[in-house]
């Protein structure tokens, strides 16, 4: 038993001695990779500017946005310039929501936040819920409920910052990006979920299509499956 127990401790010595060069690779190309150093900073941000008790209650949300994109998403909101609103495009349970309420209210500036979804799927009860609880619409939330091509009809508003987390069918995806990227200010974040995942090929597909090479917006980058640009300032 002992001596299965060395073999096992030489196994994975060996183990990690071997995988050494790739941890090292990855560490530090994580540490220079401009979009994992914009999280990094989001993780400091978030934690000296949200208190501990506010970020705990905001991670008991139900959604599919994790803890660490959330920050992400709430830094980049703080980050982007005064003169619009926040938009997002599926908004679930409200998860991003209220991070995004809470962001826009650590502005110099506070700044609306526009939340777009049509709730057909059954998350409206849950959604309301979160509204409720942290008192978003007092806060500066416009509930805008529909398809968000139907809203986006007449649209004038200028945003500073858009989320982009809808349907994931193609043409939609398509849709959205005319409809409102046309609408973010200079220096306004664009970003899109589910960009880089196998199951929702045609928001990857859509974005290739519409923003790579689009006039004013430079691609920042990808972190799992996150797609971050910027309207050129």
């Amino acid at each position: 038993m002992r001596e299965f127990a060395e073999r096992l401790k030489v196994n994975r010595l060996i183990h990690n001695i071997v995988k050494l060069p790739r941890r090292t690779y990855e560490t530090i190309r994580w540490r220079v990779d401009p979009v994992h150093r914009l999280q990094m900073k989001a993780n400091r941000s978030i934690r000296a500017r949200f208190a501990s008790e506010r970020i705990e209650q905001l991670e008991q949300i139900p959604g599919n946005t994790s803890a660490r994109e959330c920050r992400l998403l709430a830094y980049l909101g703080m980050q982007s310039p005064e003169g619009g609103c926040y938009v997002e495009i599926g908004a679930l349970f409200g998860k991003s929501t209220a991070w995004l309420v809470e962001a826009a209210a650590c502005c110099s500036v506070p700044r609306a936040v526009v939340s777009i979804d049509s709730h057909l799927g059954g998350t409206w009860e849950g959604f309301s819920q979160s509204v409720e609880g942290f008192s978003l619409t007092d806060r500066g939330l416009e509930i805008r409920r529909g398809l968000s091509h139907d809203i986006a009809q007449g649209w004038t508003e200028p945003i500073s910052f858009l989320w982009i987390d809808g349907s994931h069918h193609y043409e939609d995806v398509v849709n959205d990006i005319d409809d409102y990227v046309p609408h973010v200010i200079p220096g306004g974040w664009i970003v899109f979920d589910d960009a880089a995942s196998e199951l929702f090929p045609g928001v990857a597909q859509a974005i290739g299509e519409r923003m790579h090479g689009r006039a004013g917006i430079e691609p920042v980058g990808t972190i799992k499956n996150f797609a971050l640009f910027r309207r050129a300032a």
